[in-house]
Order: structure tokens, then C-alpha cells, then sequence
């Protein structure tokens, strides 16, 4: 820069010191020139790299970043990875205020713009007003910078339901029942759910769901079982085709195998009707029967037989 900005460059008649503050300002506003240039010349790399050093030599110029954020955005198909930075630096341009800030106008255009961009890149605006007050307050990301894409996202949801179907088949299976009949189509999966056997053993090898006992109805000889599967919330109801039983504590493991015959959304139940010789896990006892007078009691004279 001083081959150009050298104090022998200096225009006739000006002071040293009013040249030295000209200087900084001369040197950002050509190097902002060759990005401009680049982008004119359709040349992505070189205005790419010029802009980049724009922003980088002068974080008050948001039109550099508006400009850097074009040219990035405008790779998406080929690199892909470079959508993050061009994220930022539309937040950049949409939020500095600062000296060189866009127009308020512009700015409101441009976070529009930096919404909707967002949202189908991420899925959701969710994380969206952090990566604005980054912006805010610098032209360029920290180190580590990233933003999950769709395809981001979707890939360690497919990774993390592999997981948790290795080490827990059945809770896996569980919870994607919940998640399907809670969601948007959640009407036309309990339709087709309805009167279902389950689990089947194609997704859960032990062929039975296994939860903690909550409630039953009544205490003793029940034909109503109330459990938590999953966690600590009652979430399944078993209707029994017969009594159980005696009496059961709660906490207890119950596991069974049934037909899905009601749903409800708010609060979250699943009611199964269970035969009896699908139910595992009841530790209730039947009554005691009723013994002899006096069998037991020592000395008492044995019973009568007949010759």
C-alpha cells in the first residue's frame, strides 16, 4: 500500500497528518473496489476473496458485507458449507447500525430476506437471534462458526433413532409411536394403528412393551392396569379381559403385548386391551386358601381316615 499511499504519493499542498488519516480510508475503499469489480465481472472467486478483505480491513462497511453475503449464497449448490458465513453476513448487514450501516429501510429488506433464507436452510428460525447479535457486534463469525442445515439435521436424527433403537428397541419403537401420533398427521397413523397387535417383533424382538406400574383399578383383583413407560408419566392404560390376582405395589415392571384400541393427544394415553396369557410381570397372589380347624397346631389329633 505504501507503493501507492507512500508519503511521496502524497497530494500537493496537504498536511502529513491529514494524509495519514486519508490513508486507512483510501486503502479500504480500493480494496472494497476490487471486490465490486470482481462481482461485475461475474468472477465468484475473485470477489469472494477481494470482498472477504474488505470486511476483514474495514468491519464498518455492511455494504461489503451485504455484497460477500451475495456472492457466498450464490455457491450454495457447489459448496454448500459456505452457507453459514453467508448467513452471517446478511445478519451483519441486516443489524449494524453503526457508521457505513445500510439504510434503515435496506436493513429491514435485508432481514426479511435473512429470515426466510434462514428458515429453509436450518428448518426453523430457531437460533436465528443469536447469530444476530453476533452480527451486531462483529463483521466476521467467531472461530467454529456453523450453522446444521436440513440435511444437517435430518442426518443426525436418522444417526441418533439408530442408537436408540441398538440399545433399546422397544423404548425406541415407543417413542416413535408418540412422536407420529402427536405430530400433523397424527390422525391418519392412529387409524391405521387402531386394533393393531403390538409391538411386532420385527421392531421389538422381545415382542412386548415393558413399563413401570403406576395405578391399578381396583387395588386388588384389577382388570385395569395404569403404566409409565419411558419415564415417570403415566402414558398406557391395559384393559384386562380377566381379574388379576391379589395386589400389586406400584414401581413394579409390567410387560405386555396388546391391542391398540384408544388414543389421547392431551394428556398423552394409549389404552391396549391384553389377554391374559400376554401380561408379564403381575406379582399379585390370589387369596390363601382357607385351612382345617386346628391343622398345624401341634398335638392335634390327625384327621380320620377311611378303612
Amino acid at each position: 500500500s505504501d507503493l501507492i499511499y507512500g508519503a511521496d504519493k502524497k497530494p500537493q499542498g496537504m498536511a502529513d497528518d491529514a494524509w495519514a488519516k486519508v490513508k486507512p480510508t483510501m486503502i479500504n475503499f480500493a480494496q472494497f473496489t476490487l471486490g465490486y469489480i470482481g462481482l461485475t465481472q461475474k468472477d465468484t472467486a475473485k470477489a469472494e476473496t477481494e470482498l472477504t478483505k474488505a470486511v476483514q480491513g474495514d468491519p464498518t462497511n455492511a455494504q461489503a458485507s451485504y455484497m460477500l453475503a451475495g456472492v457466498l449464497l450464490g455457491q450454495q449448490k457447489e459448496h454448500p458449507e459456505k452457507m453459514p458465513l453467508a448467513m452471517f453476513e446478511y445478519a451483519r448487514a441486516a443489524t449494524y447500525e453503526g457508521q457505513g450501516a445500510m439504510d434503515a429501510n435496506t436493513r429491514k429488506q435485508i432481514d426479511a430476506f435473512l429470515t426466510k433464507a434462514y428458515t429453509t436452510y436450518h428448518g426453523s428460525a430457531q437460533g436465528l437471534d443469536a447469530i444476530k447479535t453476533q452480527a451486531k457486534a462483529s463483521a466476521l463469525p467467531p472461530g467454529g462458526f456453523a450453522i446444521k442445515s436440513v440435511v444437517d439435521l435430518a442426518k443426525e436424527d436418522e444417526e441418533r433413532r439408530a442408537k436408540a433403537a441398538a440399545e433399546n428397541p422397544m423404548l425406541a419403537f415407543w417413542n416413535d409411536i408418540k412422536e407420529n401420533l402427536t405430530g400433523d398427521g397424527g390422525a391418519a397413523y392412529w387409524e391405521a394403528m387402531k386394533d393393531a397387535g403390538l409391538p411386532p417383533k420385527e421392531k421389538v424382538p422381545e415382542g412386548k412393551f415393558k413399563g413401570k406400574l403406576v395405578s391399578a383399578n381396583p387395588e386388588t383383583r384389577p382388570k385395569e392396569l395404569t403404566l409409565a413407560i419411558g419415564g415417570d408419566t403415566p402414558n398406557v392404560t391395559l384393559k384386562l379381559d380377566e381379574p388379576l390376582p391379589g395386589k400389586m405395589d406400584p414401581g413394579g415392571e409390567i410387560s405386555f403385548f396388546g391391542a391398540a384400541k384408544e388414543f389421547s393427544k392431551d394428556p398423552y394415553m394409549l389404552t391396549f386391551e391384553v389377554a391374559p396369557d400376554d401380561l408379564e410381570g403381575w406379582t399379585g397372589k390370589g387369596p390363601v386358601p382357607a385351612r382345617p380347624a386346628g391343622a398345624g397346631k401341634k398335638g392335634a389329633p390327625a384327621p380320620a381316615t377311611k378303612k
